[in-house]
């Protein structure tokens, strides 16, 4: 009989730890159309503005013009029913949410 170089508990742990990573991914690379245009993290602000015009709700946090570093923002736009929030920093998009984000 030969034994196997990892147990059961082993391959599980891995298993999981793998689809965890997998699903973590899948999400970062999430992102929302506007229009023709797919709008990721890490796009300048200015795209997300041409492709999604104006938001219904902006304010702008933290120091600096727009776009400088210590710049963050979150608009709201309306997208067919759901309103979507982005949150940029620095003039991209850091995070893209929806309704359960907003306040």
């Amino acid at each position: 009989m030969k034994t196997s170089a990892m147990s059961k508990s082993s391959k599980m742990v891995l298993f999981i730890i793998g689809l965890a990573a997998f699903l973590y991914g899948a999400s970062a690379f999430a992102g929302v159309r506007c229009g023709n245009e797919l709008i990721q993290v890490g796009d300048p602000e200015y795209k997300v503005m041409q492709a999604c015009g104006t938001p219904v709700d902006y304010h702008r946090v933290g120091g600096g013009a727009q776009g400088a570093a210590g710049d963050e923002a979150y608009a709201y736009f309306k997208l067919g029913n759901e309103t979507v929030e982005i949150h940029f920093i620095d003039g991209h998009v850091y995070t893209i949410g929806g309704d359960e984000n907003r306040n």
